[in-house]
C-alpha cells in the first residue's frame, strides 16, 4: 500500500518514480509535492484509481501513468490537482472509467491518453475537460458498443475529427471487430446502426478557457532545500517503508 508521499519544501527536483507493483494509492498520497519536473507512475497492479489521489500536486511539467493495471478510475481523481504541463495516460489496462474530469482549475497545458486498453466505457457525459488546450487520444482500444457513439462526441475527442477519432483508435470488442478500427468496424460490420443517436450530447470543446499560469513561478510557501536539480529515483520499498505496507 502506497500512503502518503510528502516533500515538504522540496523543490526543483527533476525525476521521481514510484517503485512496481503498487496495489494501492490512498486519498492524497502526493499531497504537498509540487515543482517536480517528471512524476511517474509505472506498473502499478490497482483495482482502483480512487478519488483526490492527486490533491494538493501542484507544478509538475510532467505526470505520466503508464504501463499499469489501473482497474476502476473513480470520479474526483485529479480533483484540485493544479499547474500539470502535461498529463500522459499511456497504455494502461482499465477496466472501467466511472468519470473522468479535469477542469479549468487544474491548469493542464496538455493531455495525452494514448495506447490504452478500456473494458468498460461510461456515457460520454462522463467525461469533462475543459480548459486543456492540447487533448490528444489516439491508439487506444475501446468497446465498440453504443457508448462509444456518444464518446466520440465527448471532450475526451474534441481536439480531433470524427474521422480522425475513428481511424485512429479501435475495437476491443466483440469479437469479430477485435483490433479493427472504429471506422472499419463501423463500415464492415455496422455496428451502431442501431444506436439511439437522439440520446448522445453535442461534442463538449475542450480549448483553453483560462491561460495556465507558469509551472515552476515563485511562491513564498515553497522552500528551496537544494537550488540545484536532482533526480529522486524510489526504486526499492524497504527504502519506503513508513509510506510503502507490503
Amino acid at each position: 500500500m502506497f500512503r502518503y508521499l510528502n516533500y515538504v519544501g522540496l523543490s526543483d527536483v527533476q525525476m521521481i518514480y514510484l517503485p512496481a507493483g503498487v496495489r494501492h494509492l490512498e486519498q492524497d498520497a502526493f499531497n504537498g509535492l509540487s515543482m517536480i519536473g517528471h512524476l511517474k507512475l509505472a506498473h502499478l497492479d490497482l483495482q482502483s484509481l480512487n478519488s483526490f489521489v492527486f490533491r494538493g500536486l501542484r507544478h509538475v511539467q510532467l505526470l505520466s501513468i503508464q504501463e499499469s493495471d489501473l482497474g476502476v478510475i473513480r470520479p474526483g481523481v485529479f480533483t484540485n490537482m493544479s499547474n500539470i504541463g502535461r498529463l500522459s495516460l499511456t497504455n494502461n489496462k482499465i477496466d472501467a472509467i466511472e468519470a473522468f474530469e479535469l477542469t479549468a482549475d487544474n491548469r493542464v497545458r496538455q493531455f495525452h491518453f494514448i495506447g490504452n486498453h478500456v473494458l468498460d466505457l461510461p456515457h460520454g457525459r462522463a467525461i469533462h475537460i475543459q480548459g486543456v488546450p492540447i487533448v490528444n487520444a489516439s491508439n487506444n482500444h475501446f468497446p465498440c458498443d453504443c457508448h462509444i457513439v456518444s464518446w466520440m462526441k465527448s471532450a475526451m475527442f474534441a481536439n480531433q475529427s470524427r474521422e480522425r477519432m475513428m481511424a485512429n483508435n479501435y475495437c476491443i470488442s466483440p469479437y469479430e471487430v477485435h483490433g479493427k478500427s472504429i471506422q472499419s468496424a463501423a463500415d464492415e460490420a455496422h455496428l451502431f446502426g442501431e444506436c439511439d443517436q437522439d440520446e448522445t450530447p453535442e461534442r463538449t470543446v475542450a480549448l483553453e478557457t483560462t491561460k495556465p499560469s507558469t509551472l515552476f513561478s515563485s511562491s513564498s510557501s515553497c522552500s528551496t532545500i537544494n537550488s540545484q536539480s536532482m533526480t529522486i529515483v524510489i526504486g526499492l520499498y524497504l527504502v519506503f517503508q513508513q509510506f510503502v505496507q507490503l
